[in-house]
């Protein structure tokens, strides 16, 4: 082929595909703009930035659609106005139609490389991008879920308000935001433990590990919500643990069980729920990360945030089982007492690790020797251990708080509760003090309800040694549950399925543009017409084929079971999905190529 007929035939693909591409790229930009912006509402600064960011991601995906278009198009007017005929008489090389197919090879060898590149490096940022734009406010979110839906869900747990609204923000703490909801009522729910005997579950729904029921109500006519966003800070290149910590501060409150057995109790006055560890809301996906951070992180799979949580959840657990039994061990010693010093957070230079700092104050609680404190284990990974002593007499436990400057402030009560959440970054536990049945200082008699006292504590060295256990640990620890192995070895493949999932289908979107390409070429010599609609109907089959293929694949991959994931892996069938489109396209190029060179 002639260096102008080439020419010719290739400025006039690359004029009708950056046309096409750029339509297309601007409707999927509003496409994916639609939900986000129903969903959780935007402001205009959000809007626009939503809409620079969409847009390199979705030109790219615009590409096998327009590549394909364009050669349709091309060739079709080619075909339509007799030039192939032409071309034939004028003795092209190679036969009229594959000498023809030439423009169009290279054209979508360019299209294929320039699409390889900006699935590798671009789409991911720029993806990441809108996440993190759509997240940046946390409080606004949660205000806009709650004015369309009543309702939220902070993991195990859903917020029911009838209005929710922004305060002004505080000066002193710039990391925090706050939200203030009226008429509030918050739900527990419990997860069953499958491994449980229990004959009143006859269901077999209760069978399905993921099934949970409501366990306790709080009731409030307020709350104010806080919200440590650190995770969102760092969200990009972060795979530790930085989840968003949430406390509920409530007012006039009142807790209750589903069930008032079991020693379960309820109560009035409750002042807070929480703290809560709901997880960044900027999900580790492959989908936003580069080609580098994916082959980073399939060597090193316990980089990944997701793993790292698994075995954070597991430390956590430790840590406080062993916090809980350090407290059961000294309310159950001689003097049947525990001491709690609370401290106070730091925050240091930027890039520095908080520090804690000592107060004067000092929390004791006291037994009589009439009672034991015993710790009740949590029933899944997810939930709390909890120390508890339930006492026969109004005055089995004592509490008191040592202010300087300030008279003792005391409080007995029938019931006790003791709930802890390790913080290891900052090095402290906070504590949970309910008493339950309380009768304060100066009360003749019990009262109904219960006191909540939240205070902070230095984490002791040898809970805080258990943070170096990493992954390689826990799949060798024998205490590990058969559930909590599932769990574990479920996220590490279902993290290589992802992985070879999102590589594969990058490469797959980007071979697909040169295949896509023949095929159009082809399409377009065989109908013979410049009908632009005509055209799109043809050329839309084998690419809505390819992309369904590949998403199809993609979630096959991520399709991984709870239970022997090893064995019963997806990850071979859905990269053949993901590929199959592919294949089908280029026996379709190939077979009408060489019918077109046979005529």
């Amino acid at each position: 082929m002639g260096r102008t007929l080439f020419w010719y035939v290739f400025k006039d693909l690359v004029k009708i595909f950056l046309m096409t591409s750029g339509a297309l790229a601007g409707i999927l930009s509003f496409g994916g703009l639609l939900r986000p912006l129903t969903q959780q509402g935007l402001d205009a600064g959000q809007v626009g930035k939503i809409l620079t960011y969409f847009t390199p991601a979705m030109t790219t995906y615009s590409f096998p659609i327009a590549a394909l278009f364009a050669a349709t198009v091309v060739y079709g007017r080619l075909s339509a106005d007799n030039e192939l005929t032409a071309c034939r008489a004028g003795g092209l090389s190679l036969g009229p139609f594959l000498g023809m197919a030439f423009p169009a090879m290279v054209f979508g060898l360019i299209v294929a490389i320039t699409q390889l590149l900006f699935l590798c490096y671009v789409v991911p940022v720029y993806t990441l991008k809108v996440e993190k734009v759509l997240y940046s406010n946390l409080a606004k979110l949660i205000v806009t879920r709650i004015d369309r839906t009543h309702k939220i869900e902070f993991g195990d747990s859903e917020v029911y308000a009838q209005r929710a609204f922004i305060p002004p923000p505080d000066p002193s703490h710039p990391g925090q935001q706050l939200v203030i909801l009226t008429g509030v009522s918050i739900v527990a729910y419990e997860h069953h433990d499958p491994n449980k005997d229990d004959p009143k579950l006859r269901d077999d729904r209760f069978k399905d590990p993921h099934f949970k029921k409501p366990g306790q109500f709080w009731l409030a006519s307020s709350a104010t919500v806080k919200i440590d966003d650190r995770s969102l800070r760092d969200s990009d290149e972060s795979t530790g643990d930085s989840p968003v910590r949430l406390l509920i501060g409530l007012d006039g409150a009142n807790k209750f069980p589903r069930e008032l057995t079991g020693g379960m109790q309820a109560g009035v006055g409750v002042g807070q729920f929480g703290p809560l560890d709901i997880g960044s809301p900027i999900k580790e996906d492959p989908k936003f990360m580069t080609v580098s951070r994916l082959k980073r992180l399939y060597e090193h799979p316990e980089k990944s945030r997701k793993i790292n949580d698994v075995v954070v959840s597991f430390l956590r657990r430790d840590q406080q089982t062993l916090y809980l039994n350090q407290v059961a061990l000294q309310l159950n010693s001689g003097q049947r007492q525990a001491v709690f010093l609370p401290v106070v957070r730091q925050q240091g230079d930027a890039g520095a690790e908080p520090t804690v700092s000592p107060t004067d104050e000092r929390v004791v609680i006291t037994l009589s020797d009439d009672v034991s404190a015993y710790i009740v284990p949590a029933r899944k990974v997810e939930q709390d251990a909890e120390l508890q002593v339930r006492g026969v007499k109004p005055d089995a436990i004592r509490l008191d708080y040592y202010r300087p400057g300030e008279p003792v402030a005391h409080q007995t009560s029938k019931d006790l509760n003791i709930r802890v959440r390790p913080d290891s970054p900052d090095r402290i536990v906070d504590v949970t003090l309910e008493l339950l049945e309380r009768t304060p200082q100066g009360a003749t008699r019990p009262m109904s309800g219960q006191y909540t006292e939240l205070i902070s504590v230095a984490m002791p060295d040898d809970v805080k040694k258990l943070r170096d256990r990493k992954v390689g640990y826990y799949e060798q620890a024998a205490e590990l549950t058969v559930n909590d192995k599932q769990r574990l070895q479920h996220e590490i493949v279902a993290l290589g399925n992802g992985l070879m999932a999102e590589s594969s289908s990058r490469a797959s979107f980007a071979v697909s543009c040169l295949i896509l390409v023949l095929v159009g070429c082809a399409l377009g010599m065989m109908f013979r017409s410049g009908n632009f609609l005509t055209a799109f109907a043809v050329s839309f089959i084998p690419a809505l084929l390819c992309i369904t293929l590949i998403v199809a694949g993609q979630q096959t991959c991520r399709a991984v079971p709870w239970t022997d994931a090893i064995k019963h892996n997806p990850l071979k069938f859905g990269v053949g999905l993901i590929w199959s489109g592919n294949v089908m396209n280029a026996l379709i190029a190939c077979s009408l190529l060489f019918r077109l060179q046979r005529q």
